[in-house]
């Protein structure tokens, strides 16, 4: 246990400067397109009239913008580090960030949209919407997946 602890602090700390101290582009080329999946997932939801590069218009006043910490890449990269830190097989691993990858993307999506029709409905709703209700949905759905990864790919000893 200690070594799954040190293995997935070490891959946070790593995957968390990579998304913010960009020494390649890589880092914002990622983030931008990521940023684009999740307009492309919201544009099923609010109409295009409301949406502006990286902004969704609840109101006048009330304009969501989609940041590097709005598009699912830091809960993503919290799962991954969980996902590379844990013993098994690189397959599965390769596996389970797909699957990861795609729950969080589409949860994340939902996140968003409740939050604009919230938001859309009373403005004083954002911050407990955005900052309480998204967040605790988005570590909920994380530790989710980080326990059904763990109790699917365990390594089962023979009796």
């Amino acid at each position: 246990m200690k070594h799954f602890l040190l293995r997935y602090v070490t891959a946070v700390l790593v995957l968390i400067l990579f998304v913010y101290v960009d020494f390649t582009g890589l880092s914002e080329m990622l983030n931008r397109w990521q940023t684009q999946i999740t307009l492309y997932g919201i544009s099923y939801f609010i109409d295009a009239s409301y949406i502006s590069a990286d902004m969704l218009i609840a109101s006048t006043q009330l304009k969501l913008q989609i940041t590097q910490a709005c598009n699912g890449m830091l809960p993503f990269f919290f799962y991954l580090a969980g996902v590379a830190a844990y013993r098994t097989s690189l397959w599965k691993k390769l596996l389970w960030s797909i699957v990861g990858y795609g729950v969080i993307t589409i949860v994340n999506v939902g996140r968003i949209v409740s939050v604009y029709y919230l938001s859309k409905i009373n403005p004083t709703w954002f911050d407990r919407a955005h900052y309480l209700l998204g967040n605790l949905l988005m570590v909920t759905v994380v530790s989710l997946l980080l326990l059904c990864y763990f109790k699917f790919t365990s390594i089962r000893m023979p009796k």
